[in-house]
């Protein structure tokens, strides 16, 4: 098993180069205000450290309100990330930082609060150009309505924009959730959201809440979820 590099701030780029069999705790990167290119994941797994409840392939909380940080041209193929909290294949947390160029193909993501198959939650960011091919994105003992987030895309978006962005072939579901579960086939819960030209091609089913193709919900108590969809299907 393989601990994660605790905080990144430069510019990797992994030349096409692939990575396999890793056994990763966290992510590869805990961290990462830099930026990451460039590389694929192969045939890997990552779980949370015995401290932390949230888990990634790539880098478990990507920030950009330290300066500009972004993942770029990442594909993860045949591999699992699985947490007790929040689990996306490429990052975990995305705030104020971009994710671009990335595929997911083949690969299972599992957690039981957020759950997304490229990010389990974005702030402030964008998700460009990225592909979810087959695979299955699953939420277990979900916890209540805000926490309780799964997409194809992203579990959970604030202030954000999708752009280009699909999911196809995938399974996104519920296993013995004890609360209401928010999915959808390209981001679960949203708020402030705009999404351009994306498409969703998915199986989509919860034990109890709501499910949508595109956007599964928002919150009431907030005015709605204030979003806008541009040439989606």
């Amino acid at each position: 098993d393989r601990a994660s590099i605790p905080e990144f701030g430069g510019v990797l780029g992994g030349a096409g180069f692939t990575l396999s069999n890793l056994n990763l705790i966290g992510a590869l990167f805990s961290s990462s205000t830099g930026v990451i290119k460039n590389f694929t994941i192969a045939n890997s797994s990552s779980i949370p450290s015995d401290n932390g409840n949230r888990a990634a392939l790539v880098v478990g909380f990507l920030r950009g309100n330290q300066g500009y940080a972004s993942v770029d041209g990442i594909t993860v193929i045949d591999s699992e990330v699985r947490s007790t909290y929040s689990s996306g294949a490429i990052a975990s947390n995305c705030s104020s930082a971009s994710v671009n160029n990335c595929k997911v193909i083949n690969s299972t993501v599992v957690g039981e609060r957020r759950v997304g198959s490229i990010c389990a939650y974005i702030y402030n960011a964008e998700i460009n150009n990225c592909q979810v091919i087959g695979g299955e994105t699953r939420l277990e003992n979900g916890y209540d309505l805000y926490h309780s987030n799964l997409g194809g895309i992203a579990g959970r978006s604030d202030s954000s924009t999708i752009n280009n962005c699909s999911i196809k072939d995938t399974k996104l579901h519920t296993i013995d959730s004890q609360m209401i579960v928010v999915a959808g086939g390209i981001t679960g819960y949203s708020y402030i959201t705009r999404y351009n030209n994306c498409s969703s091609i998915a199986d989509i089913y919860v034990d109890k809440g709501y499910a949508g193709g595109l956007n599964g919900g928002g919150s009431e108590d907030r005015g709605g979820t204030w979003c806008y969809f541009t040439e989606c299907y």
